[in-house]
């Protein structure tokens, strides 16, 4: 209990010793007229308040205030401070008072903050400085700081601690620059347009990818409209797009724009709202495309080709398949009983060699025309269509014993009602052709995930194998074991087709028992 008396009456000593310096800082010598005389008491009365109002102004201010004297001998006494500057520094100034500013602060005597404060004290020279980095045992931070005189002799220093500020700058200025970095380096051309004022669509920043890509340097840009870049039709809609992109939509778009040199080429255009401060910008990412543009038109071009190609084909080998076929049947109807049984069988061969051409021939149509043929998305019942494909198959389903099993509601869906019949038709004939004598069950199912419709079929026959499962789906793919089976190996190629037109997918999955099921997805958003 002593000691925390002791150390009350101390700091109230210390206390009283800083507001009498404070006074001493404030009350200037007053002089005396010839003709008026003042009364000493009520000149030290006066002083007395007038350095009692300065003392609360310092105690109140959340400005940290320290006060030093100079002395004779040049040395810059610390003679108070407030309690702001003590909350701010961490420290009780009473245990700094009477120390020289060296003596107080040593890591300041190797700067230029004593000199500066000795100016201010003997000639009144005002400093500030919006940075000072201070470091020792019990202080660390950056400061602001502002010395003045207050009296000749003494001076004042304000002070408040911006290391937060500083920290906050050099993080602002850190990342800045990653964005700068990113802006300039990007491969595509990135502008900042303005969105507001007398020109909206005004280019107000450009990447040197920009520059590059028109033929401009970064100055011309800056000085132009963005539906300067434009061909004249896209020009006119510059300001319809920018009314759009400041309601909150989202721009993306395919657009021509003109180089310096008068080329025009295309390019995609992603652009959306930036807002800074109060003010409201564009920020387009624009990529030109124009390889693009060429590989697709090869593309296409190569399609065509081919398309060309596998239509001459079909129909260069369909009629010498159906020729054959017939001129085959006729010889062994007019000289049956003149063939031996080899020549027979020779002959029916023959017949099954050409119709098996004729089949693939119209599975290659059908490939062509699903992937040629647009989508009629309207809505579809799948109930209804698995009815169609239990009556096509119900002859073989009957004959084989085999169990047709499906669910018994399954909800109306959005897609191509023709591509979904062939899916489900293509299924059940590879059920019916791969999966051998032990099929006894063909199971058709229904799921529904967030964005998909998946259906599925599967049989409890032989199954397929984990190598087979990855290639079945491609053109002219089938199991190893199938090989004696009549088969074009275009069935599952045409599901994928469907599928991926549906924006959906295929996949198999084995089952433990034996057999496989074969999984089909249909978006939900067509």
């Amino acid at each position: 209990m002593a000691t925390d008396v002791t150390i009350s009456n101390e700091k109230t000593r210390g206390q009283k010793r800083t507001q009498s310096a404070l006074y001493a800082a404030v009350v200037k010598p007053r002089k005396h007229s010839g003709t008026m005389r003042i009364e000493r008491r009520d000149v030290q009365v006066s002083a007395i308040d007038e350095g009692q109002k300065f003392w609360k102004v310092i105690q109140s201010i959340p400005v940290g205030v320290h006060m030093y004297r100079l002395e004779a001998d040049g040395d810059l006494v610390f003679v108070g401070g407030n309690p702001a500057a003590d909350r701010i520094l961490g420290l009780d100034h009473t245990r700094l008072l009477g120390k020289t500013i060296e003596e107080a602060f040593p890591p300041l005597a190797d700067t230029e903050v004593p000199e500066r404060y000795r100016a201010a004290a003997a000639r009144g020279e005002s400093w500030k400085t919006d940075q000072i980095f201070y470091e020792d045992d019990q202080i660390q931070g950056a400061f602001e700081v502002h010395a003045f005189q207050s009296a000749p002799g003494t001076m004042i220093a304000t002070f408040t601690d911006i290391t937060e500020r500083k920290r906050m700058e050099a993080a602002l200025q850190e990342s800045e620059k990653r964005y700068r970095t990113i802006f300039e380096q990007a491969g595509d051309a990135i502008f900042i347009l303005d969105g507001e004022g007398e020109s909206p669509g005004r280019i107000v920043d450009a990447n040197r990818a920009a520059a590059a890509m028109h033929g401009y340097t970064r100055a011309e840009l800056l000085r132009m409209n963005i539906a300067d870049l434009d061909t004249p039709d896209s020009a006119r809609k510059v300001q319809k797009r920018v009314q759009a992109i400041l309601e909150g939509k989202r721009l993306k778009t395919e657009l021509y724009h003109i180089r310096k040199d008068g080329t025009i080429f295309p390019v995609e255009v992603s652009a959306g709202l930036l807002e800074l401060g109060n003010h409201r910008y564009i920020l387009a990412f624009d990529r030109d495309v124009s390889e693009r543009k060429r590989a697709e038109r090869a593309l296409k071009k190569s399609e065509e080709q081919i398309r060309r190609f596998a239509y001459s084909v079909s129909h260069d080998l369909k009629n010498p398949a159906v020729a054959l076929y017939g001129l085959t049947q006729l010889l062994r109807k007019r000289c049956s009983s003149a063939l031996d049984e080899r020549n027979r069988e020779i002959c029916e061969q023959i017949v099954n060699s050409s119709e098996r051409i004729a089949q693939l021939v119209e599975t290659i149509n059908l490939y062509i025309s699903t992937r040629e043929s647009p989508l009629r998305i309207e809505p579809v019942k799948p109930k209804e269509l698995l009815h169609i494909i239990r009556q096509e198959f119900y002859a073989q389903l009957s004959l084989r014993h085999i169990r047709w099993i499906e669910p018994a509601e399954i909800p109306e869906i959005r897609a191509d009602t023709l591509s979904l019949l062939r899916v489900f038709r293509n299924l059940v004939d590879n059920a019916l052709k791969y999966a051998g004598d032990a099929l006894s069950e063909i199971r058709v199912g229904y799921e529904s995930s967030d964005r998909c419709h998946i259906f599925s079929v599967t049989d409890d026959g032989v199954g397929v194998g984990e190598a087979d499962s990855k290639k079945i789906f491609r053109l002219f793919k089938r199991p190893a074991a199938s090989r004696a089976i009549a088969g074009t190996g275009l069935g599952l190629a045409i599901v994928k087709e469907i599928a991926e037109q549906h924006q959906g997918r295929v996949w198999t999955a084995a089952r433990d028992k034996g057999g496989v099921t074969f999984f089909v997805s249909f978006s939900k958003g067509l």
